[in-house]
Parts: structure tokens; sequence; C-alpha cells
């Protein structure tokens, strides 16, 4: 605002006034007047303050909260939502407390901060670590959602991977298949099950490398009692790299 009366700032607050000329007719506002403090003293103080309870408190933080959800969700590119829209998003959004169970239609109290609309991940990233590792960042826009869920399609299709919890930002897949294409993407949750994806990212882990070689073998054999005099008898054990012949229980 500018200032006011040569004070370098100034405080506004409003007062309905009423001449109270009807009775039991409710609340005639005749005027809105608009009060600026010129003493220096706030125009407001801790002692304003108080906890009410009621319909009469309940209605305009209820309004006040479905306005903002509304106003956020046009400013989000979606002007066509409905009041009943607005009206599920609040009920199915709420916070579960015992207390309230049997008391407010769904046991819930209002949590406008998970009724804001969901934002898209922008800025994923990934990175290929190994055959079997590609390391996945982006960029949190959401304040509303529930959860993260990462999806990853190797050719036949996304499917989820992993679920993390919300405002996370980073995720490693440690299970990547080898040379493969791989495509990801992060799909924000909401609460009453909302989901919005961001852009995917496809990225090619190289092949596996061979295993290590063995460097030799040998070593094991068979054991085989044989009576003496008994025919002669052949048994041939193949252990990895070689054949032992045991002859009247002797190795030859």
């Amino acid at each position: 605002m500018q200032a006011q009366d040569g004070m370098a700032t100034a405080q506004v607050r409003f007062r309905l006034e009423t001449d109270a000329l009807v009775t039991f007719d409710g609340f005639h506002v005749d005027d809105v007047a608009i009060t600026v403090p010129n003493t220096g003293i706030p125009a407001h103080s801790a002692s304003d303050y108080a906890f009410l309870n009621g319909t009469s408190m309940a209605t305009p933080h209820v309004a006040g909260a479905a306005a903002l959800v509304w106003a956020a969700e046009i400013a989000a590119g979606n002007p066509g939502i409905t009041h009943l829209q607005v009206r599920d998003r609040l009920l199915n959004n709420g916070d579960a407390l015992a207390a309230l169970t049997g008391i407010t239609v769904t046991g819930k109290r209002i949590n406008v901060q998970m009724s804001m609309p969901l934002h898209a991940a922008t800025g994923l990233a990934a990175t290929v670590v190994s055959a079997m590792q590609v390391d996945l960042v982006w960029t949190d826009n959401s304040v509303s959602e529930s959860k993260y869920r990462i999806e990853r399609d190797i050719g036949t299709g996304f499917v989820s991977l992993a679920r993390i919890r919300s405002n996370s930002q980073a995720y490693s897949d440690t299970t990547a298949p080898s040379s493969t294409t791989i495509s990801y993407r992060v799909v924000a949750v909401g609460r009453d099950g909302r989901t919005v994806a961001s852009t995917p990212v496809s990225v090619s882990t190289p092949a596996a490398p061979p295993p290590p070689s063995g460097g030799g073998g040998g070593g094991g054999g068979c054991l085989l009692s044989i009576p003496a005099g008994s025919p002669v008898l052949l048994t041939f054990c193949i252990l990895f790299i070689g054949i032992v012949a045991v002859r009247n229980g002797r190795r030859i």
C-alpha cells in the first residue's frame, strides 16, 4: 500500500457495519468500512485471535478452502472443474482422525494442501551407471502428492517399478536389464488416486560383462570299492574337465 498520513507503511482491516433496523431477519450489511490506524500501533495483536467453534466458524473456513482449491485448479489450466469436484477433492484428501469417526461424513478433517492440484515432475534425467543400474533424478513440483510411483518400460508398456515417499527427487534402478533400451517416467500420486506423469526419458544399457575365467580345473575324483577278483569294471567320472577311470578300486 501507499503510505498514509506520513507513515512508511499502513495496516488495513475491514469492519462490517449495520444499523440493525431489521430484527430476526439475518444480518444486513449496509456498509464496509476500511480503517487505517495512524497511531503507529499495529492493526491487530495477539489478543485479537481466539479459538471459536460452531457452524458460523466452519462455514467461512470451508468456503475459503474451496475457493483456494478452485482458484489453484484454474491457475493450473483446469478452468472446467465443477463445484462438485471441488467438494469431493476436499472430502477425499482430508486427514483421517479416530476422534472424528461418526462425527463427520468422512471421519476426516480438511487438509487443503493435499487437496491442491498435482503437478508433473519435470527435468527427469536418467544416467546409466552399469549394465544393471540406472539412476534417475527429477524436480518435484507438487505439494499434494502422497507418494511417487516409478514406472519402467522395456518394450512392453510402462509397469510399476517402485513406490517411494512424497517430495523425493531421485531413485536408482538396480535391476535394469542389460543390452536394453529402457524408458522411465515418474508419476505423482494423490491421496484420492489422482495421478500425473512426467515426460518419459529413455536410455540404453550396455551388455553385461563376461564372467571371470575359471583359470584351470582338476581335483576331485570318484570313490569305488570293488572286491578283489571281480570282473573288470570301468567307471567314468566327469569332474569339470577330466575323466578318471577306476579299475579294481584303483585310479589309472
